[in-house]
């Protein structure tokens, strides 16, 4: 047999023994099989919704003063994960639970157009808040907030962005948010209602003081 065969057929019967070789792990090493990644798991996400301890109040300006409603009723969930609050998120409010004066707020339903369109839904498509520690003895540290909502009002049939500040407080099971802001009935198309043969001025204050509790699943 000639020696480039010879040198051929060790080769050859050498090879399974190379790759067997070439799988196994160098001494002292961990096979790359046994080095999972570790990943953190998730936290869940917790939803929070509106007791009726919340309230919105709106206040017009007449000549004759001031006159206010408030509604108890703020429909909507916000969700909460990784200590960031999901967005977008609706909060829905019925125009028919507000009260104040009676007769005014029947007024008040019949230039909103309640029976076509019974709800003023706010949509915060995104939120900009500072968080910080403000009682950090309290069980799991109470966190007040500030910033800003933005995303949009609809109202009367129309819908028109809005940016609205907002402060408040939040602690493990229930948080507390409070927002003031101004609407235009022109821009709402809404017709000022008269009251002692004068209509009420424009401009509309509204405040919302939320309070929302965590859900049960």
């Amino acid at each position: 047999m000639g020696t480039d065969r010879f040198f051929a057929l060790l080769l050859i019967g050498a090879l399974p023994f190379l790759g067997a070789a070439s799988q196994a792990p160098a001494p002292g090493l961990t096979p790359a099989a046994t080095l999972t990644p570790t990943v953190a798991p998730r936290k869940p996400v917790q939803a929070y919704g509106f007791s009726e301890s919340s309230a919105v109040k709106y206040t017009v300006t007449h000549r004759m003063g001031k006159v206010q409603a408030r509604s108890n009723r703020i429909y909507g969930t916000v969700t909460v994960a990784d200590q960031q609050i999901g967005t977008p998120f609706t909060l829905r409010v019925p125009l028919g639970s507000f009260r104040g004066n009676p007769s005014r707020d029947l007024k008040a339903m019949q230039a909103l157009g309640a029976l076509r369109n019974p709800e003023a839904v706010l949509v915060v498509e995104q939120l900009a808040l500072d968080w910080k520690t403000f009682v950090p003895g309290t069980v799991g540290g109470r966190l007040d907030f500030k910033g800003k909502a933005e995303g949009t009002l609809t109202l009367h049939g129309v819908t028109r962005p809005v940016a609205i500040a907002v402060s408040g407080w939040a602690m493990p099971v229930d948080a507390s948010v409070n927002a003031r802001f101004s609407v235009s009935l022109k821009d709402y198309r809404i017709v000022p209602p008269r009251w002692m043969f004068s209509p009420v001025n424009d401009r509309v204050e509204v405040e919302v003081e939320g309070i929302a509790s965590r859900m049960v699943n």
